[in-house]
């Protein structure tokens, strides 16, 4: 048989049945069918990158630099200060590590255990 044939008498067969009314001691079947709208699409975006901040460290001084801000990082009694010029007695030589940082204070970062890519040098 076709099955467009067989699909069309089913729910005919099945209209007529749901259509009887309910009988005093017989059981009523009622299907209801409802279309909802779907949910709305939700869409989660990532989380914004973190900026990243390039600076050119000096290990042998443990000086940071922001060439953007102009700003110096240095460590000096045990605590990190900043300005847009060093103290007299850091003396910088023309070597430097370039550091890509999370933050815009690189001493929140800070690992002492940063080296030249060829070990330790006294002249950095």
């Amino acid at each position: 048989m076709n099955k467009k044939l067989t699909l069309a008498l089913g729910a005919a067969a099945l209209a007529a049945v749901l259509a009887q009314p309910a009988q005093a001691g017989h059981p009523s079947l009622s299907i209801s069918v409802g279309l909802c709208p779907p949910p709305p699409a939700v869409v989660v975006a990532p989380p914004p990158a973190a900026p990243v901040y390039t600076y050119h460290y000096y290990p042998g001084q443990q000086v940071y630099y922001d060439p953007l801000r102009g700003q110096y990082f240095w460590l000096s009694g045990g605590r990190w200060l900043w300005g847009p010029s060093l103290p007299p007695h850091l003396v910088l030589g023309p070597r430097h590590l370039t550091v890509r940082l999370p933050g815009p204070w690189p001493h929140h970062h800070h690992q002492h255990r940063w080296q030249p890519p060829h070990g330790p040098r006294h002249h950095w």
